[in-house]
Formats: C-alpha cells, structure tokens, sequence
C-alpha cells in the first residue's frame, strides 16, 4: 500500500486529503484547499451568461484559452489556463505544488469603464492544480461539487494500517503526537490544540474524548457516512441516472433535470462497474507474464549462436504473436459480472396482505358433549313425534343450546325442526304411516358437538277415532 500514498495526498497541501471533493475533470481536492484556491471572475463569464449565449451545454464551463486571453495576467488577477483545446500551461514553481493563484486586480478607474461594467459583480473560478483546467462555479459554489466518501474511507484504512502514532489533525507546522481524539468532532488533538481549539466548556463539554489508539478502532466500526445529492443536500442517492453517468436521488427524478432520463437501481450498476476490479487483476496477472516474455526475448536476442537461435526464433515469434492477440481479443476485452439481478413483482401480494382483516381470538374452550337421547321419553302419536335428551351425566362443558333435525320420511338428508336452550321437543305436521329418523347436537361458543345416535320413529297408519257415549247412556245417566 506504500505505493498508492501519493495519490492519497492532496496536490496543494500535500497531506491526506480532508473532506475531498470531485472535480469535473475526475481530480480531488480538500475542501479547504479548494477554497483556498478560489479566484473572482467578472460575471459575463458566469455560467448563467454563457448558457444564455448558447456556448455553455453544463453546470461547470471550462474556460478555453482563447476566452481567457481577455483578461491578461496585469489585469485581471489571474494567469491563463488551459482548456480542453489548449495545452496546460507551465504552473508555476514558486507556488506551492505548481498551483498558479494570483490576488484579483484591482478593478481600473471608473473614467475608463461605463456604469453598467463598473457595476458588474463577480464569480468565483478553480482551476484544477493537476490538469490545469479552469471552470467558473455556479450559484452553489463549491457545495456543487460531489463528496468522494470512498477515497475517505480508503484514506481512513490505510492510516490504520500504518504502524505510527496519530498525529495532531490541528497542527500548522509540525504535527504532533495526538493524544485524545473527540468521538463527536472526529478529530484528534494534542495537547495545546485541545486546550485552545477544544477547551472544556460549553457544548463542548458534553464531547466525549477518548485515547487516540481507543478513537482509532470507533473509527473504524463507526458507519461510513452516505453520500448525499449535491442538489438536494438533505436526499440520499437512490438512482443512478445512465445519460449523465452519476448517481441521483428521489426529488432529481420527480422535479430535476433526470426526469426524463433513463435510471437503473444503484445497487446493480455498482456490481456492473465493480467487475473493473477483478478485470484489473487479470490484467496485472497476464502483463507480469508479458513482461517475463519481453526480458526473455532481449536475453535470447543477445545470444551470438546463430544455429541455436534459429532453433527457438520461430517458437518465439509465435508466442509473441499469441500474446499480442491474447491482449487484443481477450484480456482488454470487458467482463461481465456472473451475478444477475432477479426482479420479482410483489405489489399484489402486498396488496392482498394490506386487505386481510384479523380478528382476535380468545383460547377457546372444548365443544360440549355428545347429548344422550332418553328413549323412555320418547314417543309417536298419530302424525306427531316427542323427543327428550339430556346431557351425559359427567360432562363438565355446559351446553348454551340444542339443534334437533329430522329427515323426510323418505331417507332424504336431514334438516333442522328446532334449536333452542330447551331438552323436549314435540315435532306435528308429519306423514301418517311414515319412518323418520331423528338425531340432536348441542353447540356453544366454540363449536358444535357431535351427533347423537340416530333414532327411528314410526308414526300411526291413520288418526284414531274418538269414542263418544250414545244416546242411550246419556239418558241413563
């Protein structure tokens, strides 16, 4: 990892960067050195202005060298800068890391300029310290510019891995040792930077300081921070917006200008684009092989034998035209990723579990018993039927009441002649010289009991005839 600490350092303060943030043109920079860097340009070379000349087409303009040339280096306060077109310009070495940064000019007199240019206010403008290219920011200023939180985190473990102590974050020349570190601020302190930028009071009171080694493992366990929209700053990314390559939020897609774009789910252009790790390390693989083949044949080409070169030329070149189209048709060739995203449409059942209705239900209590029909009780009479029953006698579950029911008369199904608390039931209305069958349940607020055993009744062949006394014996009574 020694290897990559260079391009962990900012190019104007040359420290580990602090809070970067993206340029357009793909470099990093600390915020504060960003703001450092920031020189004033006359507003007619605002963003607004050019894109309602029809020259500008994004939110960051570079600035050719030919639209620079209007303001030269007396004048205007800041040197030329190269642009797409143009050839960066020689930074300068006496500024540091070759950053070329010029205090704005004083504006000439008023004698000399109408009331509308004196009047004129100005923008702020960057030029990248390492490309060189200069771009005029907008209304948000440098809050227009992404957070790269990856390199943050990348900073953050390759510091751990180093075996030396933590430094003062707070320090102007010479960093000292740190010897607490503020949970809440994230920043490690030395003694004097404590007592003069941390003192002990206040709302700082409640910060908790803990030993650098102790701040160093929360650090590392604490949640990375989420990247926010630069547009809407309280919005975490949600979409990825492929037209403008750069991932976007919720309101970017209703009200913004990715409205109409095409967007894809973040998670699965993170695997798409995540595939260049493992592409780079084939690559790396089959350039040290390259490599050893390219050393063996210079030392095979120095050789002074003639017979045993042509021995092992032909072998040679073709493995060197093998590994020139190995390079070419496969090792540069992308990868697709062998994870693919499986979509499945849950709204209707979701909608169908939003419907459902639940009910509350007590432990439920055990169904009464089977009720006993009494035979003794029961009885037929002309096209009429009484029938009694009565609960078991150690049944403990009261019953809260009884179904009676009785086929056709003709073994058809059965249907209900009576329900109710009472255990006597006397059925009329039936056929003459007909066999029913009758049966009864008893039922409570859990259920039903099973059926009784069925009982068969037989009704009289016809109504019988009442007796009256004769003429006769009335007169003898």
């Amino acid at each position: 990892m020694e290897e990559m600490e260079e391009e962990l350092k900012c190019p104007v303060c040359g420290s580990f960067y602090r809070e970067p943030i993206i340029l357009p043109c793909s470099h990093n920079l600390c915020q504060a050195c960003a703001r450092n860097i920031l020189v004033q340009t006359p507003e007619s070379e605002s963003p607004q202005s050019r894109r309602a000349s029809g020259s500008g087409v994004s939110d960051y303009d570079y600035l050719d060298l030919d639209k620079m040339s209007l303001y030269s280096e007396a004048d205007s306060g800041y040197g030329s800068y190269g642009g797409f077109a143009s050839a960066p310009t020689t930074p300068c070495q006496k500024s540091p890391n070759g950053v070329r940064v010029f205090p704005p000019a004083m504006p000439p007199p008023a004698t000399h300029l109408s009331p509308a240019l004196a009047s004129v206010p100005r923008n702020s403008c960057i030029t990248c310290p390492q490309c060189h290219r200069s771009l005029i920011l907008d209304d948000r200023g440098l809050r227009g510019f992404p957070k790269n939180r990856v390199l943050e985190g990348v900073i953050d473990r390759y510091q751990q891995s180093k075996a030396a102590a933590l430094k003062c974050q707070l320090c102007e020349k010479a960093p000292k040792e740190a010897t607490v570190m503020c949970e809440q601020c994230d920043v490690f302190y030395c003694d004097p930077c404590r007592l003069r930028c941390h003192p002990p009071r206040g709302p700082l009171a409640k910060h908790r300081l803990v030993p650098p080694a102790q701040g160093r493992v929360s650090r590392r366990l604490s949640p990375r921070k989420v990247s926010t929209c630069t547009d809407h700053e309280l919005e975490n990314h949600s979409m990825y917006c492929v037209q403008c390559k750069m991932p976007v939020c919720y309101q970017c897609l209703e009200e913004g200008k990715h409205s109409s774009h095409e967007v894809k789910a973040l998670g699965a252009m993170w695997k798409l684009h995540k595939v260049v790790r493992d592409q780079i390390s084939h690559c790396t693989v089959k350039l040290r092989q390259t490599t050893g083949l390219m050393e063996y044949c210079l030392e095979v080409i120095k050789e002074n034998d003639p017979s045993g070169f042509l021995q092992i030329s032909d072998a040679l070149i073709r493995r060197v035209h093998l590994t020139e189209d190995q390079w070419g048709k496969g090792t540069l060739t992308p990868r697709m990723t062998t994870d693919f995203d499986l979509s499945l449409d849950n709204s209707p059942l979701l909608q169908s579990i939003h419907q459902l209705d639940f009910v509350q239900v007590k432990a439920s209590s055990p169904v009464p018993a089977t009720p006993i029909l009494q035979l003794e009780e029961c009885c037929t009479h002309n096209n009429s039927a009484t029938l009694s029953w009565k609960q078991p006698p150690l049944s403990t579950v009261p019953a809260e009441g009884y179904i009676l029911e009785l086929d056709d008369g003709n073994g058809g199904q059965f249907r209900e002649v009576y329900v109710g608390k009472e255990t006597m039931c006397t059925v009329d209305g039936l056929h003459f010289n007909s066999t029913y069958n009758a049966r009864v349940k008893a039922f409570n607020k859990t259920g039903v009991s099973p059926y009784s055993k069925t009982l068969v009744l037989q009704t009289s062949e016809g109504k019988a005839l009442q007796q009256y006394p004769s003429e006769r014996e009335l007169r003898g009574v």
